[in-house]
C-alpha cells in the first residue's frame, strides 16, 4: 500500500476511536445523571440526548470523508450516505474505495 493510503487508513482508525470514547463518556455521563434525578422531563432528555450527539458526530466523519473524496479523487459518494446512518460501514467502504482506487492504478500499464 502506497503512504497515502496507509496515513488514511490511520487517520480514520484514530477518529473512529475518538469517537467511540466520546460515546462510551457521554454513556456514562448520562447513566450517572439519570441515577441521581427523579425528574420525567430531564430523564427524558437526557436518554435522547447520545442520540442526537452521535448523530452529529456521523455528520462531522462524513464532512471528513467528503473532504478526503475530493483531495483523493475518489467516487466514494454512496460511502458519505453510509456514515450519516452508521459511522463505521461508511469508513470501511471509503477505505475499499480508496485501496481499490490505490490497486487499480498501479495495475494500469502507462
Amino acid at each position: 500500500m502506497s503512504n497515502i493510503t496507509t496515513k488514511t487508513i490511520g487517520k480514520y482508525a484514530l477518529l473512529l476511536s475518538f469517537f467511540y470514547g466520546i460515546a462510551i463518556l457521554l454513556n456514562l455521563l448520562v447513566k450517572h445523571y439519570i441515577a441521581g434525578t427523579s425528574d420525567y422531563i430531564l430523564k427524558s432528555v437526557l436518554f435522547t440526548m447520545p442520540v442526537g450527539i452521535l448523530f452529529l458526530l456521523n455528520i462531522i466523519t462524513a464532512f471528513v470523508i467528503y473532504k478526503d473524496i475530493k483531495k483523493l479523487n475518489v467516487n466514494a459518494k454512496y460511502a458519505i450516505l453510509l456514515t450519516i446512518f452508521y459511522r463505521p460501514i461508511g469508513v470501511l467502504l471509503f477505505l475499499l474505495y480508496v485501496i481499490t482506487k490505490e490497486l487499480n492504478e498501479k495495475s494500469v500499464p502507462q
